[in-house]
């Protein structure tokens, strides 16, 4: 990552709100059948609907350029 220590601190504060969410570096695959290594992070987020709570499923990809390339 070219700009780890900041793509490091944005995490830690994504762990603040979502201390449950699991980072891992995985191989991602793009439209375009190519692959690399990137960091993701994975866990539920709690979204209330009509009185109820559900936990959605989630899984984040981090681009080695974060976060100055979308």
């Amino acid at each position: 990552y070219k700009f780890r220590d900041l793509t490091v601190e944005e995490l830690k504060n994504v762990n603040v709100f979502f201390p449950h969410f699991r980072y891992s570096m995985d191989t991602y695959v793009f439209k375009d059948s190519s692959q690399k290594d990137l960091l993701n992070f994975t866990g539920t987020i709690p979204v209330m609907y009509q009185g109820n709570t559900y936990n959605i499923p989630i899984r984040l990809w981090i681009l080695d350029s974060y976060p100055f390339a979308p």
